[in-house]
């Protein structure tokens, strides 16, 4: 059939994409993943990482639509792991310190791949805060904290799910690890990866317009006793 009416043509290609849409929305994300298929990493280069922080093009994580996410991870902090030893993977500028700061902690190491980034954030190093550069692919931590936190950067990793093993290590009993991740195909496949290996302990979707992430805490296995699935 041959189309000569744009008019007609438009109506139709609308209702089309509002079809699609729908479809989209209705799907389950177990159905979606089929679709997407496996997580691939969002790769850069640590050249183009340095670029970036010099650059100023992370600027935007201090936009105030980020404020509700940054709260949400600072409050599951406060409320479940307060005053503790806190280790920020992919911490960048040292955004999210500025937060747990304010409601205070034993210490605070932070570790971002980029130098660039670190160096921004070395003029808050003190006894209790230090920030460090390193590839947490690659990174052996050997202290052990109360709370780890991975902020927007499992996405990155090329293993998400060893990741968390490997930082699984580096917990005090009783420990938590927060992982925050903004919504898109990746972000499903990276929760179907990594919920297994931990019990969920609690979970908060956060939509500010155009924007949304989820924030989920983990409880580990060893420390709460629950065997992995």
């Amino acid at each position: 059939m041959v189309i000569t009416d744009s008019n007609i043509f438009n109506s139709t290609m609308i209702k089309i994409r509002r079809t699609a849409r729908r479809t989209v929305e209705f799907l389950m994300p177990e159905q979606i993943l089929m679709r997407v298929g496996r997580y691939r990493p969002s790769h850069r280069d640590h050249e183009r990482w340095e670029q970036e922080y010099a650059n100023g093009v992370w600027n935007c994580l201090r936009h105030t639509r980020e404020t509700s996410r940054y709260s949400v991870v600072a409050g599951y902090y406060l409320a479940l792991s307060p005053g503790g030893r806190v280790l920020d993977v992919g911490c960048g500028e040292g955004l999210l310190q500025t937060y747990l700061t304010r409601l205070g902690y034993e210490k605070y190491v932070g570790i971002d791949i980029s130098h660039e980034a670190v160096a921004k954030a070395a003029n808050r190093n003190d006894v209790s805060t230090e920030f460090q550069q390193g590839d947490i692919e690659r990174f052996s931590v050997t202290e052990r904290f109360d709370t780890v936190i991975l902020n927007e950067m499992l996405n990155y990793c090329n293993d998400p799910q060893k990741v968390l093993q490997n930082l699984n290590a580096a917990l005090n009993p009783n420990g938590i690890i927060i992982v925050s991740l903004y919504h898109g195909p990746n972000a499903l496949r990276i929760w179907r990866l990594i919920d297994p290996i931990f019990k969920v302990v609690d979970a908060t979707t956060i939509k500010n317009g155009s924007y949304s992430w989820t924030v989920k805490v983990f409880l580990p296995d060893f420390a709460s006793g629950v065997q992995q699935a």
